[in-house]
């Protein structure tokens, strides 16, 4: 401040962020004939109203966060970073929990399989270790299966299984062709078969899904006849996966991709997102609507994104 005639004085910041505020004057002798000291009747200090999450404070404008970063709004000026192995779309992600879009894995509850060989059951291939394997006994002409069970419903676009023994071609041919199916209610959809063909010693083999299987039950089959070794299945691990798409974003099942809902609808996201319309005289920015309750009236959009 220069101008001492005023009663009330107004300062324009740009960038000026933190937890408290200084205020300092400083009089050279031979510059002020005054001594300099501070008294105020009042100091006052604003702020803008603040941006909406997944977009943060620059230059008093409210600019989306780049992908693989959120924030949940207000008037801070930097984003953080989504936790390695996740990731969100620009301007899509609010708070940590929303960096989960894209191909995300699906832990099941508990698994069993069609017999057991040496205590060697089920639940060792889903642990998460691949030190540890499930082994069903070996037969001819006999439908072995290991199954895995999910809390609730799912869509998955791809499984990845860890044989063990996979350095034996016998072994190896011993679950060669085997089925890998869905099961929702009495609805059994066939993702594919595995192709163990050439497998060596400590490699995996990833099954990808050519349209959407869904269900909360998962299947593997194999059956081999008396001209093949006898089949049976063992697995260090096998894991299912599925994709994500972040709020206001809707999975296209042609090509696993998350695209932006268009205007006037919403989506909460998620592994079946689809979106919505908003109510009646309600409306919301393409890609923006997370929820009914961002939906708002025509004339309050702009404003509520920092674009007016």
């Amino acid at each position: 401040v220069e101008d001492n005639s005023k009663d009330q004085y107004t300062i324009p910041c740009k960038n000026a962020c933190g937890d408290f505020i200084e205020i300092e004057v400083l009089h050279e002798d031979k510059k002020y004939s005054y001594k300099g000291c501070i008294h105020v009747r009042e100091i006052e200090a604003y702020t803008t109203g603040g941006c909406p999450g997944g977009y943060h404070l620059k230059d008093n404008v409210c600019l989306p966060c780049s992908e693989g970063e959120y924030f949940p709004g207000g008037v801070a000026t930097q984003c953080q970073k989504c936790t390695e192995g996740k990731t969100s779309l620009a301007g899509a992600a609010a708070k940590l929990s929303d960096c989960a879009w894209g191909l995300v894995k699906i832990q099941p509850e508990s698994a069993s399989q069609s017999s057991t060989y040496h205590n060697l059951h089920a639940n060792l291939a889903i642990d998460g270790s691949l030190t540890t394997f499930s082994h069903t006994i070996c037969a001819h002409d006999t439908l072995i299966w290991f199954k895995m069970f999910f809390r609730a419903k799912h869509c998955f676009k791809s499984f990845k299984m860890y044989p063990s023994h996979s350095d034996k071609s016998t072994a190896r041919k011993r679950m060669n062709g085997m089925e890998v199916l869905a099961i929702d209610g009495g609805n059994e959809k066939k993702c594919g078969r595995l192709d163990l063909t050439g497998l060596l010693a400590e490699q995996h083999v990833t099954l990808e899904c050519p349209t959407m299987v869904c269900g909360s039950l998962v299947e593997l089959r194999v059956r081999s006849p008396p001209s093949q070794p006898e089949g049976c299945i063992h697995m260090y691990e096998v894991e299912s996966y599925t994709v994500n798409c972040p709020r206001g974003h809707e999975l296209q099942i042609s090509d696993w991709s998350c695209e932006a809902c268009p205007a006037n609808t919403y989506s909460a996201g998620g592994e079946t997102s689809q979106c919505s319309s908003c109510g009646p005289g309600t409306t919301t920015l393409s890609g923006k609507g997370n929820s009914p309750g961002i939906c708002a009236v025509t004339g309050e959009i702009a404003c509520r994104y920092g674009h007016i």
